[in-house]
C-alpha cells in the first residue's frame, strides 16, 4: 500500500486498515532491521495508538464508551497515522509484507485475555503497557477503564466479576505493588482459584520490576518476564500464531516511557503530543458541562481521627471486612469515595509512617551523633540551643524539642562513657625500629627511620569479650572461627585447629566466664568489622592502629626494648616468665590471658601493650619496608606498605617469651588467621 492510498483511506474513516497496514510493513521491516531506532520508534507510537483505537471497541462491548469520547480518540490516532506517513523512511515503504499479524484470533470463553493487576502509584507504567498490548491485538482488563461499566458494584464484586472473565493474569510488581493489599487480594484471588485449577489454560505471569517480597513461596514456580516481548509470543503461541513474532521495539515497554530518540529536529512523540493535547482541550471544551458535585478533600480525610484510629490498629493488614466497614463510616462522614481512593489514602498513611520512623530511628540519631562527634562530647549550652533549634525546625512536627534534647543528652552520656575507654595520644617525631645494639632485634625491626604523627585516640584497654558480644549481638555478624571450622590452640608444642571454638572461648577451649577478658580467637577481618561497627555507632572514624602509631602509643616517649625500661618482668605484664628477656631472672607463668587493667599502665594510660594478646594492626606486613621508610628521611603518618598476603600483629601475648613481646617486635600473619593469643583495640583517628 502507497502513501497516497493510506491518506485516502484515512480520508475515509478506514482506521482499523491503516492500522493493520503499517503495523505490518513496519514489523515485517523490523524483523529485517531490528536495530533501526527511528523504525521502533515509529512502531511504539503505532503500538499505542492502535491500542487507543482498538480500545473503543471494547469499551463499546461493555457499554462505556462516550460518543465525544471516540470522536476524541479516533481524531487523536488520525493525526497520529498522518504523523507516521510522514515519518516513515522511504526504505520501509519498501519492505514487502506478508499477512497482517496484529489481530489475534480470542477464547470465547473468556471476555478478556489478560487481568493486568497494579498498584494505584504504578498507573502510568500499567497504561502504557495496556495501550502497547491492546495495539497488538489483545483484550487487556485494567480497572480504570472496565470497571467503569459496573460502577453499582461493591470494589470486590467488581475485581471477582473482571478475574472471572480474564484468561491469564498479569502481575506489574514492583515495590509499591507488593505493599498493596488490593494487588495481593487480586493475585490471591487468581492464583487460588483459576490458575491452580487449570495451570496449563489459565497462566500466572509475573512482569518483574524490583518487588518481590511475598511473591518468594507462593508465586516462586510460576513464570517471571523481564520483557513484554515473551509475554506477548507467550500469548500468540497460546493463541495459534506460533512463530509469529514481534521485534523488540517492544521488548521493554515498562522503560519505554523514559526514552527519547536524539534528534535534532522535534520526535514524532513531542509533535504529536502537541497536537493530541489540542484535540483533547478543544474536545473536552465542546462536550463540557456545568455539574454540581461535591469536591471530597482527600487531605482532610487522610487526616481524619477514623483513618489514623484505623491505621494505628491494623495498620496494612486489615482484612477485607474491617476495611469494607471503615470504607462505610468515611462515605457516611465525608461522603462518597471510592474504596480504590480510601486504600490509596491508607497506603499515603503507611508511606508516611515508614519514613516518620526512619527518621527517628535513623536519621535524628544519627544527626545527634554527627553533632556530638564533631564536639567531643563537651558543648557550650549556646551551641547546644543553636543546635536543637536547628533540628526542631526540621523534625519538630516528628518529635519536639524535649524530646530531642533528651536524646541529645542520651547521646552525649553514651559517648562520653565511651571516650572513657580511649587515650589522646599527642602526635609528635619518634625513632621506629629497633636500634642495631638492641638484643633479639630481628632484620625486619631495622633499619630505625623517623617517623611524625598527628593527634589520635588510642583504647586504653584491647577490645574485652563483653564489648564485642555488644557487637555480636548488633549485628549477628559471623566471625572467620565461626564460618571456617574453629580456631588455634597450643597444646604445649605446636599449634593446632580446633573445631567449634570462636570468640566466646578462652586459651583452654572452654566457655570464657569473665567477661572482662580480651576477646580472643579474632582475625583481622573480625577485628576490621567490629571497628567498622563502632565507627557507624560513633559517627567517628575509627578503624585498626597502623603499626607506627601502635608503637608510638607503646614507648610513650621511651627508647629502650620495653616502654617499662631495659627489662619486662612478670609483675609488669603477662607473658611467659620461663622464658626472660636477656639474663634477667625468670617470672611467673600464668598459662592464660588475664583480666584487662589487671598490670600497670605505660606512662600514657594505655594498658597490656606488652603481654596479654598480641593486637591486630591496620598493616600490611612488608620486610623490606623500613627500608623505604628510611630512604624518605622523615616519614609522615605512614600507612604501611601498599600490598601484601600478611597483616602486622604488635605486642606479644599470654604465652609469648619476653624478647617476642619487645617494643620493636613485628609479627604477622594473614588476614584470617585467628588463635587463642590475637586480639585487637580500636584507634579513634583525627
Amino acid at each position: 500500500m502507497t502513501k497516497e492510498e493510506i491518506k485516502k483511506f484515512i480520508a475515509e474513516d478506514q482506521t482499523t486498515e491503516v492500522l493493520d497496514q503499517l503495523l505490518a510493513l513496519v514489523n515485517a521491516y523490523l524483523l529485517v532491521h531490528p536495530k533501526d531506532q527511528t523504525a521502533s520508534k515509529i512502531q511504539h507510537v503505532l503500538l499505542v495508538n492502535a491500542g487507543k483505537f482498538r480500545g473503543l471497541n471494547q469499551e463499546r462491548v461493555l457499554g462505556i464508551l462516550k460518543r465525544e469520547d471516540e470522536q476524541t480518540t479516533t481524531a487523536q490516532v488520525q493525526a497520529a497515522m498522518l504523523y507516521v506517513i510522514e515519518e516513515l523512511p522511504e526504505k520501509v515503504w519498501q519492505t514487502k509484507t506478508e499477512s497482517d499479524k496484529t489481530s489475534v484470533p480470542h477464547s470465547e470463553d473468556f471476555d478478556f485475555d489478560i487481568f493486568l493487576s497494579f498498584s494505584s502509584k504504578d498507573r502510568e507504567s500499567a497504561r502504557l503497557i495496556w495501550e502497547m498490548l491492546r495495539g497488538l491485538g489483545f483484550r487487556i482488563f485494567l480497572s480504570d477503564e472496565a470497571l467503569k461499566a459496573h460502577a453499582g458494584m461493591s470494589f470486590l464484586d467488581r475485581i471477582d466479576w473482571a478475574l472471572r472473565r480474564s484468561q491469564h493474569f498479569l502481575l506489574l510488581c514492583t515495590p509499591t505493588a507488593v505493599q498493596s493489599q488490593w494487588v495481593k487480594l487480586e493475585c490471591e484471588t487468581f492464583f487460588t482459584r483459576f490458575h491452580l485449577a487449570k495451570p496449563s489454560q489459565r497462566r500466572f505471569f509475573i512482569f518483574e520490576r524490583g518487588g518481590k517480597k511475598w511473591l518468594g513461596d507462593v508465586y516462586q514456580n510460576l513464570q517471571t518476564l523481564d520483557e513484554i516481548q515473551t509475554l506477548v509470543e507467550i500469548l500468540r503461541a497460546q493463541l495459534g500464531q506460533a512463530g509469529s513474532v514481534i521485534p523488540m521495539a517492544i521488548g521493554h515497554a515498562f522503560d519505554a516511557q523514559n526514552s527519547n530518540l536524539q534528534q535534532t529536529k522535534p520526535s514524532i512523540e513531542q509533535r504529536l503530543g502537541k497536537e493530541q493535547e489540542k484535540l483533547e482541550k478543544a474536545a473536552a471544551q465542546a462536550i463540557s458541562n456545568p455539574t454540581i458535585t461535591r469536591t471530597l478533600d482527600f487531605e482532610v480525610i487522610k487526616k481524619a481521627k477514623l483513618l489514623q484510629d484505623f491505621y494505628q490498629t491494623y495498620g496494612e493488614n486489615a482484612s477485607t471486612l474491617q476495611f469494607l466497614k471503615l470504607h462505610s463510616e468515611v462515605v457516611r462522614e465525608f461522603g462518597a469515595i471510592s474504596e480504590t481512593d480510601l486504600n490509596d489514602l491508607i497506603e499515603e498513611i503507611h508511606d508516611k509512617e515508614i519514613k516518620r520512623n526512619e527518621i527517628i530511628a535513623s536519621v535524628i540519631p544519627q544527626t545527634i551523633k554527627t553533632f556530638v562527634a564533631d564536639h567531643k562530647g563537651k558543648w557550650s549550652r549556646r551551641d547546644e540551643l543553636f543546635f536543637l533549634d536547628e533540628l526542631s525546625n526540621r523534625y519538630g512536627k516528628i518529635l519536639d524539642k524535649p524530646a530531642l534534647a533528651v536524646l541529645l543528652d542520651d547521646a552525649r552520656v553514651k559517648f562520653q562513657a565511651i571516650l572513657q575507654d580511649f587515650v589522646l595520644i599527642k602526635g609528635g617525631e619518634f625513632m621506629m625500629g629497633a636500634p642495631d645494639e638492641e638484643a633479639d632485634a630481628r632484620a625486619d625491626e631495622k633499619p630505625q627511620h623517623q617517623v611524625r604523627l598527628t593527634d589520635f585516640y588510642l583504647s586504653k584497654y584491647p577490645t574485652t569479650l563483653a564489648q564485642f558480644e555488644e557487637f555480636i549481638l548488633a549485628t549477628g555478624y559471623q566471625t572467620d572461627a565461626d564460618q571456617s571450622g574453629g580456631s588455634d590452640f597450643w597444646n604445649g608444642k605446636n599449634w593446632e585447629l580446633q573445631a567449634g571454638v570462636n570468640w566466646t572461648y578462652d586459651v583452654h577451649g572452654a566457655q570464657q566466664k569473665d567477661k572482662q577478658h580480651p576477646v580472643i580467637h579474632v582475625s583481622w577481618n573480625d577485628a576490621r568489622a567490629y571497628c567498622d561497627w563502632l565507627e557507624q555507632r560513633l559517627s567517628l572514624p575509627i578503624r585498626l592502629p597502623r603499626e607506627a602509631e601502635w608503637e608510638y602509643a607503646c614507648r610513650a616517649g621511651t627508647t629502650t626494648p620495653f616502654n617499662t625500661g631495659a627489662n619486662l618482668t612478670t609483675v609488669q605484664a603477662n607473658y611467659d616468665g620461663n622464658y626472660p628477656y636477656a639474663d634477667f631472672p625468670k617470672g611467673t607463668y600464668l598459662g592464660r590471658t588475664s583480666p584487662i587493667g589487671l598490670y600497670p599502665p605505660n606512662a600514657w594510660g594505655l594498658y597490656d601493650m606488652h603481654g596479654n594478646v598480641l593486637e591486630w594492626c591496620e598493616d600490611w606486613y612488608s620486610e623490606t619496608y623500613y627500608n623505604e621508610c628510611k630512604k624518605q628521611g622523615v616519614v609522615a603518618d605512614p600507612e604501611g606498605s601498599s600490598a601484601g598476603s600478611a597483616r602486622v600483629l604488635r605486642g606479644g601475648s599470654w604465652l609469648s617469651f619476653a624478647r617476642h613481646c619487645r617494643t620493636a617486635y613485628r609479627f604477622w600473619n594473614g588476614s584470617v588467621y585467628r588463635s587463642a593469643g590475637v586480639g585487637f583495640r580500636p584507634v579513634w583517628s583525627l
